[in-house]
């Protein structure tokens, strides 16, 4: 799904790929070169499940370049990579939110280039939020200012760059340097240890 623009789509300006309020299942799947004000790639307000697919280089002016979602979305097998927002370059969460085994990389966003989440956020499996960057503040993977789950030993959270890690803003307890920062404590379960799991992250 190539070349959609949310802009153009009828009084609609969501969903440049796909726009979903109902049901979905995207599996094996392209989701390129899409762009809209909200959810380059995908708007999901109901339920969807993608697995197996690539969602890259969409971009969105405003939240979400790659997923934008306020329903519940499992994202597993897959890739989402090279997209652009004004918040959470990949994905920007205010729903219910699991990815699992999937790969967020080189997303580019202010805040959040990787993933933005003012949801419920779950992050499991064999997940690397690489290479991503926030561009005028914090959180190059992860921004987040509700709850997150991360899962496991085998996520990696590297490499993200942002262009303020420190001092922490008012409130804030929580910040794995330009990597991640979050406002609300995350969940860490199986034996996720940031010490090892969120490293390499830098200035931009």
């Amino acid at each position: 799904i190539t070349g959609g623009s949310g802009t153009t789509s009828g009084t609609s300006k969501f969903g440049g790929g796909v726009y979903n309020k109902g049901r979905v299942s995207i599996k094996n799947c392209l989701i390129s070169l899409n762009s809209a004000p909200t959810g380059g790639g995908i708007y999901n307000s109901g339920t969807a499940t993608i697995t197996g697919s690539t969602i890259s280089k969409n971009s969105a002016s405003g939240s979400g370049g790659g997923v934008f979602n306020s329903g519940k979305i499992s994202v597993s097998a897959s890739t989402i990579s090279e997209n652009v927002a004004g918040y959470g370059g990949g994905i920007f969460n205010t729903g219910t939110a699991a990815i699992y085994s999937s790969s967020v990389n080189g997303n580019t966003a202010p805040y959040g280039g990787g993933i933005a989440n003012g949801g419920s956020l779950v992050i499991g499996g064999v997940s690397l939020i690489m290479n991503n960057r926030a561009t005028m503040g914090t959180g190059g993977g992860i921004y987040s200012w509700s709850g997150v789950t991360l899962d496991g030993q085998s996520i990696a959270i590297k490499y993200n760059k942002a262009h303020m890690p420190y001092p922490l803003p008012s409130g804030a307890p929580w910040n794995q340097q330009y990597g991640v920062f979050m406002y609300a404590v995350p969940t860490l379960k199986n034996g996720f240890d940031p010490a090892k799991q969120v490293t390499y992250n830098t200035y931009l």
